[in-house]
């Protein structure tokens, strides 16, 4: 596999003062207005004027009446990763914290109040055992939900991201979510699975993954019907490298489609493409856009979540910011502008909801929260970014690890908690741990810098100077009266300040309380494991 987180209600969302201008890159007829605190930000969906936000943290809910001053009005704490696709219907948003290196739980959120969101309930994702993408480095961790879809408003949900296809889940009953079937959309999963599903204006679901896409009737969400499919092309490089990650169709003849793929200095880097749909045969492909060389670029420039509005998307390039496509002639994709903050990490881009006109942008910067930005569409013009030569330096990511070595553990028993954070790119100072650790948990002796916060039942340290390792162990003891069955669940974070990418600061351990203890096999192949987490994340699980 290739190289791939209580603020008042009503409230202005502590905007941060402009990006100054040494820090952006910008063509004509772009500019930044301000950005909104969401720093760990993974996706957004807006529905009518509100603007529904999952991170790393939790759920933000904006109202975007005035799109270009967006009011955090609800605000749900609820850590997850990594949910990039959050979707909502009928009252209910879903959130999906991924299996692979996350706790296996879809949270079903009621957001009827979107000022007071709330967790309605909660569904088990997780696998033990599963090697998600076969990837052979996370044995033990596994399952299914790397994204969660809507299909029918929210009365169903199919959850993406194994080779095993599509998993249903019966959500007409939201307080119960019950397993429904698996399907395996052959048309899609190719050898790695599928990622994303988007449903279309005519109600098919579009599934991406490493075998192309392809859309379904999913009038009965258990049993979908093939109805179109993308042409032998759409399974093999250029057009399919690794894996096809999502889709929107725009028209009766036209399908959008990132790719992703990742590679050094953005050489072949994922790219988006324009696919025409043909009745009674497969699509094929017109026209692909890819980034400029950077040299500077040392995590990531594949495409990734876009939004479109009058013949113009804007596609996300995670290093390489957003850039604003026009497909009007799907033969001939032409850029016409670019947003490019340093440092940035863009997860994707969509327009405001509450502007005719397209001309507002919000940009979500996994490193630093939403952008908003402002496109003057008349001053757009066909344009390309000058390559950039490599320059010496590389930008920081923290990634942290924790893992009790058991699987199963009794009530009573003593356990060594390791958790620690290495470092990629340059020396990070002054990193933050936070070990959260379960009720039924109780720490023995601290390690040396650490304090014991009993509100929050949490480990605090703080690393003041960190070039490759630090790993800490924790003594504890589990109570005994633990009641059997239920989780045993660690997670940690490694923050640091300037990190690009923040979704590798957290790991999750989640285990289980029994009559008999059972060490874990893959414990030691989990925690070295762990400088790949990110790694493996930024190809086909992002």
């Amino acid at each position: 596999m290739r190289s791939l987180r209580l603020l008042g209600l009503a409230l202005v969302a502590g905007l941060l003062p402009a990006v100054p201008a040494n820090a952006l890159e910008v063509s004509p007829g772009v500019s930044h207005l301000r950005t909104l605190p969401e720093r760990g930000i993974i996706s957004a969906r807006a529905v009518g004027n509100l603007l529904y936000v999952s991170g790393l943290t939790g759920v933000s809910i904006y109202d975007t009446t005035d799109p270009r001053a967006p009011l955090r009005i609800g605000r749900l704490e609820l850590p997850n990763a990594q949910n990039e696709d959050v979707d909502v219907g009928n009252g209910i948003m879903l959130i999906s914290d991924d299996p692979f290196a996350g706790r296996g739980i879809l949270h079903v959120v009621d957001v009827r109040d979107p000022r007071h969101p709330r967790v309605l309930s909660r569904y088990s994702t997780w696998a033990p055992g599963l090697d998600i993408f076969g990837s052979g480095s996370s044995p033990g961790r596994g399952g299914i939900g790397h994204t969660a879809t809507c299909i029918q408003g929210c009365s169903w949900a199919w959850l993406a991201g194994s080779p095993d296809g599509i998993e249903v889940v019966d959500l007409r009953d939201p307080s119960q979510p019950r397993y429904a079937g698996t399907v395996r959309v052959a048309a899609a999963t190719g050898s790695l699975g599928t990622h994303d599903v988007q449903v279309d204006a005519a109600g098919l679901a579009w599934v991406a993954g490493a075998g192309g896409t392809a859309a379904y009737d999913v009038s009965d969400p258990a049993q979908p019907r093939l109805r179109f499919r993308t042409n032998r092309r759409g399974a093999v490089g250029p057009w399919n490298d690794v894996i096809h990650h999502n889709s929107l169709r725009v028209s009766d003849s036209t399908l959008l489609v990132t790719e992703e793929d990742l590679s050094a200095r953005c050489r072949g880097a994922g790219s988006f493409q324009t696919w025409e749909i043909r009745a009674g045969a497969p699509a094929r492909p017109l026209d692909r856009f890819e980034v400029e060389r950077d040299g500077r670029a040392n995590l990531a420039c594949s495409s990734h979540y876009f939004d479109h509005r009058d013949g113009l998307a804007a596609v996300g390039f995670f290093q390489q910011g957003v850039r604003l496509l026009s497909f009007q002639d799907p033969r001939r994709i032409t850029q016409v502008g670019y947003y490019i903050s340093d440092t940035a990490m863009v997860w994707g881009a969509l327009y405001a909801p509450t502007d005719p006109a397209g001309e507002v942008v919000y940009v979500l910067d996994h490193a630093k929260g939403i952008d908003v930005i402002e496109l003057d569409r008349g001053a757009l013009v066909p344009v390309r970014r000058r390559d950039r030569p490599r320059r010496s330096g590389e930008a920081l990511d923290v990634f942290g690890v924790v893992s009790d070595g058991v699987d199963v553990a009794r009530p009573g028993q003593r356990l060594r908690i390791r958790f620690g954070a290495g470092v990629e790119g340059r020396l990070a100072r002054n990193v933050r741990f936070e070990l959260q650790l379960p009720a039924s948990v109780r720490p023995l002796r601290l390690p040396r810098g650490a304090r014991f916060d009993r509100r929050s039942h949490r480990i605090l340290l703080r690393v003041p100077r960190l070039r490759s390792v630090a790993v800490r162990a924790l003594p504890v003891r589990v109570s005994r009266r633990a009641p059997l069955g239920a989780p045993l669940e660690l997670i940690f974070y490694a923050r640091a300040s300037g990190d690009r990418l923040p979704l590798t600061d957290r790991w999750v351990d989640r285990d289980r309380i029994a009559r008999r203890a059972r060490r874990s096999r893959g414990a030691t192949a989990v925690a070295a494991a762990g400088r790949r987490f990110g790694l493996c994340m930024l190809g086909p699980r992002l």
